[in-house]
């Protein structure tokens, strides 16, 4: 970065400042160097940036740095510093950082309400922001598609996903129309277009607002762009022929996401607005055909961590028993037990954890910081319903899905070659969810048709990270240190077990010498096993998760019979209380569960206060996109069943679940049982018979999930997605 003194725009003043900057990560920044002027001595600096609220899974350490640029100086002009970006484009950004200088124009900065993406405030070349629809000083300059290098450095024209998420699927505000449209955010005129050099005259006022994207329509000579009408009063994106000259609205680009050697980009979605990585997880490119090997990615089995049996061609017969298998990396093959699962059917047969382990941030989370794998409805919504019915369309879709294949899990005992082999390689798409369905698993799969459906857990599939847009909290503390204890020794092995310990105390803490020696450890373990409430014997404390494992297999490879747990602690200091939330006129907290750290609204959608009804709505509004805050979405069965009936603290009935963390009222349905009974809805469905339908959660004087129909009136609860 090269800062320069602007005597245009500030007092006579002589100097520069020549620096690095570095972005450690989304939030943080770092920059050094050295700066000299006329009024002060050449000095060195370090200015550290962070911007609140941190990202997700970022947090402050004991790490400052005090100094900043022109800390020393006297007569300095913050507002009249200046910024050279090194590249064919000049910018000059002012020193606020709300305006850009531009081909000879200021534009200021706006932040949608929706997306928090930044944009320009008005269309590029214009003079002025829109006053009013027939603006002509707010028309600004007209451009045939494809020019990407017309905006300023850093900013970019926008997919037909960015441009939609800010408008015609806006949540906030849709802009339906010419006149919502230089009402809203953006100040959008009616600056129609400019002909197409031959066929087709400029047309301004009867025409609409038009703006172009930068993504290719059906065929190469189109391209996507967007009219806002006057005469009806409606939005739509279209194709136009790529000769014609329409208005541009530029926005910031993104900054890549660098994860695990590879760097991704972000697609926004033109049907929800969410935003996905642009190829599948592990895959070095974006598809360019669906036998693209570059793209297809890692096959990962259902809930499983990345430990390297995503990429192995090493495969196991031997079933996990912890969501944590140490197998090498191996791939679980798994057809010789119920359900056919990588795991044993005791850990995790309903998918409850796995659905939360995969979350982002859970314990066996494979995306990048803020984003997850995507829930079934997510795939359903950007998929299905946005009209991708083979791999064909796939391919051509912005998420340019490959045909990976799948990777088989069954066992061929006269034929071990075929073990783990992958199969449809380059005519079948197969994409995990993180949403259980019964003993299964939630996938989809298109090929000729596209297939919603469930399969054994142990199937590797490809898997394609989403991010949960537009509310920004307080990521929990991962709680990343633990005690082992030993619970439960078997008779007469007491000694052995206590020599392991004495190893253990030695390897990972230094302690030479345990007073008593080994024998006080065995008689401590031997009175433990008498005792009528033993109380679990302390092996050693505050040792990484990778230790605690590795401890954990030593003591327990050393006899049969002896018990160990891992117990997690978490010395953090407490965050800043999570932001509240403001939707449709109400303000919402977030709560965290202390049963899966997943983050809550703290009430009923539509409910004034906590322990309030709120809204009753049939099941198509209470699964659409725009019912909860961006971000958030209805919870699953399993999402919801894990905070109450399957919590520690279980929910039982209408008290318990009314004192539980998610403070959940008897508000009845949309027709009678206030204060007798509570429904909530979810996000799964599931068969009774030949026909399918949602489940919701019913709470009286029991607690159950129940079949219901998809007219009837039930609450909603939001969880974080």
């Amino acid at each position: 970065t090269y800062y320069y003194w602007d005597t245009k725009t500030g007092p006579d003043i002589k100097g520069n400042i020549l620096g690095v900057d570095i972005e450690i990560t989304p939030s943080v920044s770092f920059e050094l160097g050295q700066e000299n002027n006329n009024t002060m001595d050449a000095t060195s600096y370090g200015k550290l940036t962070v911007k609140l609220p941190l990202g997700n899974k970022q947090k402050f350490t004991n790490f400052a740095i005090a100094s900043k640029a022109f800390k020393d100086s006297r007569k300095m002009d913050l507002g009249a510093l200046a910024w050279v970006e090194r590249s064919n484009k000049i910018m000059i950004e002012g020193g606020d950082g709300n305006t850009i200088s531009f081909k000879g124009l200021t534009y200021k900065l706006v932040t949608s309400p929706d997306t928090g993406r930044v944009w320009l405030d008005r269309n590029l070349g214009a003079t002025q922001v829109a006053t009013k629809a027939d603006d002509s000083a707010a028309y600004g300059d007209y451009y045939e598609f494809g020019r990407d290098d017309i905006c300023p450095a850093g900013f970019s024209v926008p997919t037909e996903g960015e441009l939609a998420a800010d408008t015609t699927i806006a949540t906030t505000t849709q802009i339906n129309g010419a006149t919502a449209a230089v009402s809203s955010f953006l100040k959008i005129p009616v600056a129609g277009h400019n002909g197409n050099g031959t066929t087709e005259k400029p047309d301004v006022h009867d025409v609409g607002a038009l703006l172009w994207t930068k993504t290719v329509g059906s065929d190469a000579t189109k391209g996507r762009y967007l009219n806002f009408t006057i005469s009806d009063g409606s939005a739509n994106f279209a194709d136009l022929d790529q000769t014609y000259q329409l208005s541009v609205r530029c926005i910031k680009t993104r900054t890549p996401i660098v994860f695990n050697g590879l760097t991704y980009k972000m697609i926004t979605s033109s049907k929800t607005g969410k935003v996905w990585l642009d190829r599948n997880l592990g895959a070095t490119q974006v598809a360019t055909s669906l036998n693209d090997s570059d793209a297809y990615g890692d096959l990962y089995q259902w809930g499983r961590a990345k430990d390297g049996h995503e990429k192995s061609s090493t495969t196991t017969k031997t079933i996990a028993t912890s969501l944590d298998p140490a197998n090498n990396g191996a791939f679980i093959l798994a057809d010789a037990q119920p359900d056919d699962d990588w795991v044993v059917g005791n850990v995790d047969n309903d998918g409850a954890l796995r659905t939360v382990a995969w979350a982002d941030g859970g314990v066996n989370d494979i995306c990048p910081a803020g984003f997850s794998v995507p829930t079934k409805a997510e795939l359903k919504e950007d998929i299905i319903d946005a009209g991708i019915t083979s791999a064909d369309a796939a391919l051509s879709s912005p998420l340019k899905l490959p045909a990976a294949g799948y990777r088989d899990r069954a066992i061929y005992p006269a034929d071990p070659a075929k073990n783990g082999k992958i199969h449809d390689i380059g005519t079948s798409v197969f994409l995990w969810s993180r949403s259980a369905d019964g003993s299964k698993a939630s996938y989809l799969s298109i090929n000729s048709a596209v297939d919603s459906g469930n399969l054994d857990r142990s199937y590797g599939f490809s898997v394609r990270c989403i991010q949960a847009q537009g509310v920004t909290v307080f990521a929990d503390p991962v709680a990343d240190r633990f005690d082992v204890f030993v619970t439960a020794v078997k008779s007469s092995k007491e000694t052995v077990i206590a020599v392991g310990i004495a190893r253990v105390r030695e390897k990972y803490k230094n302690i030479k010498k345990t007073p008593g020696g080994t024998e006080n450890i065995a008689n401590a373990l031997r009175a433990m096993a008498k005792s009528k409430k033993p109380k679990p014997y302390l092996v050693v404390s505050d040792v990484s998760k990778k230790e605690a494992l590795e401890i954990k297999a030593d003591l327990e490879s050393r006899t049969t019979g002896t018990i160990i747990k891992n117990i997690i602690t978490t010395t953090l200091p407490p965050l800043p209380p999570r932001p509240a939330i403001s939707f449709k006129g109400l303000t919402y907290e977030q709560v965290v569960s202390p049963n899966t750290k997943k983050i809550w609204l703290d009430r009923n959608i539509g409910a004034a206060n906590v322990g309030g009804y709120g809204s009753y709505l049939n099941y198509a509004s209470a699964n659409n996109n725009g019912t909860c805050p961006m971000g958030f979405g209805l919870p699953t069965k399993a999402e919801l069943e894990v905070e109450t009936a399957g919590a520690v603290n279980k929910v039982t009935n209408l008290e318990t679940a009314l004192k539980s963390f998610l403070r959940i009222p008897a508000a009845g349905n949309n027709i009678k049982g206030a204060g007798k009974e509570a429904f909530l809805w979810t996000a799964t469905e599931g068969s009774n018979g030949s026909n399918t339908y949602p489940y919701a959660l019913h709470i009286d004087f029991g607690i159950k999930f129940v079949f219901s129909r998809r007219v009837a009136g039930y609450s909603v609860r939001c969880v974080k997605d």
